[in-house]
């Protein structure tokens, strides 16, 4: 089909993940009882139990976490999974503590094959030469892995002390330890973006359970979270009990909302927005009450060390991180953190954002992350949303609960005994 089919393809594989799958193998399953018998019978109740399996099986495929993100930029359960599990979760976190939010991928993964089998209604005399189809494909994939392999192997070299050679549209110093494993653009720029967390080597990990209790509960967190709790009552419009980024812009960009707190990234497109950007919008900085801390938020720029292209890629680098580079990145809409940028006397007139993104960098606090993040931010996330959305106990309880949550990660880990 070309380059239409191309199209097609990447809107499915976008939409539905990996599940997308599903549709090849009942085409196929389908043909081949064609060919052997020339009727295919309950055809609508096949294609609706098809479709069931494909929402189903996109569900299944958001636990696989990374797995397919090269393929598909809205991860391997795709748009569909996406949003059909934060439907489950919320669900299951309104009705219940929240223990089965891990059974909610491998029920749907059941469901998956439930429905698939019905639809597909292959008989035991199809399965030889459906198999012989379906394994045709994996069989050439190992045939150009081998391939892949016997060119490969003896390529790679290791990083050497010669510097890769400067490319011709500009330069600028890059760190010692680029010539090692990998560089974090962190250290010479900001991309725009989300947030990244970067691990301080001069901060400690608690060794103590008092230690812990003290990172997150005390009467300062108490009062900070029913404050929070007090804004989600005033303030927030209908239905937002599980919202992101997109969320609260449409919420701003539709009036239900008259402020909204947002990345930077935001900023060039909401000014630039017809209805409520120009002359109708002003940004500022959070305030504080006791302390002031912005997170650096971006994707960092690596280089991978088995790479064959290490010294393209360190030339690239060295090359975007000069000063005309940056000062053009920054006039496009992207976020610099080069002083040859933001110290220049004209930065804070540049943008109707600008001042206040020196402000915010300005603040700028280092921060780390456990590597066991996941299991904390999924405890904290089901305590404060029983305390902030289903309204359960008080904020003490659910400060006590999750520190509870994370002293039994933490103990699994080993860090704490």
């Amino acid at each position: 089909m070309g380059v239409p089919g191309a199209y097609i393809s990447d809107l499915l594989l976008q939409t539905f993940g990996l599940a997308i799958v599903l549709v090849p193998v009942a085409l196929i399953t389908w043909g081949v009882r064609m060919v052997r018998t020339h009727h295919l019978g309950f055809f609508g109740l096949r294609l609706s139990l098809l479709l069931l399996a494909l929402l189903m099986m996109s569900v299944a495929c958001v636990g696989l976490g990374d797995v397919g993100a090269a393929a598909t930029h809205a991860g391997p359960g795709g748009l569909v999974g996406l949003a059909l599990v934060g439907r489950f979760r919320e669900l299951v976190l309104t009705h219940s503590s929240g223990g089965s939010l891990a059974l909610i991928e491998p029920a749907c993964a059941a469901l998956a094959f439930i429905a698939m089998a019905p639809a597909l209604g292959m008989n035991r005399t199809d399965l030889p030469l459906i198999f012989r189809i379906l394994r045709a494909p994996f069989i050439w994939s190992v045939w150009l892995f081998r391939a892949g392999v016997g060119l490969w192997r003896g390529r790679p070299q290791p990083f050497d002390n010669n510097e890769p050679p400067a490319p011709e549209i500009g330069y600028a110093e890059i760190p010692a330890k680029a010539k090692g494993a990998g560089v974090s653009g962190q250290d010479l720029v900001s991309m725009s973006g989300g947030g990244g967390t970067f691990l301080n080597p001069n901060t400690k990990f608690p060794q103590q359970a008092w230690e812990l209790i003290q990172f997150i509960y005390s009467p300062d967190a108490i009062k900070g979270l029913e404050f929070y709790k007090s804004i989600y009552k005033c303030c927030t419009p209908p239905g937002m009990t599980n919202a992101y980024m997109q969320e609260g812009l449409d919420a701003f960009k539709s009036g239900q909302v008259a402020m909204m707190m947002n990345w930077f990234a935001f900023f060039p497109g909401l000014y630039k927005d017809p209805n409520v950007g120009g002359d109708k919008i002003g940004f500022f900085v959070n305030p504080s009450d006791k302390g002031k801390g912005s997170q650096l938020g971006g994707q960092g720029i690596s280089v991978v060390a088995y790479s064959p292209n290490r010294a393209e890629a360190l030339s690239y680098i060295k090359w975007f991180a000069t000063p005309d580079v940056q000062k053009k990145w920054w006039a496009l809409g992207g976020y610099s953190c080069h002083k040859a940028v933001l110290n220049d006397p004209g930065f804070k007139k540049s943008a109707p954002f600008a001042a206040e993104f020196l402000d915010a960098m300005d603040q700028v606090v280092d921060f780390w992350a456990d590597p066991s993040y996941a299991q904390l931010l999924l405890a904290e996330q089901k305590r404060i949303h029983d305390f902030v959305v289903a309204d359960k106990g008080t904020a003490k309880e659910a400060l006590d609960g999750l520190v509870a949550d994370w002293k039994k990660v933490f103990k699994e880990d080993g860090k704490i005994k």
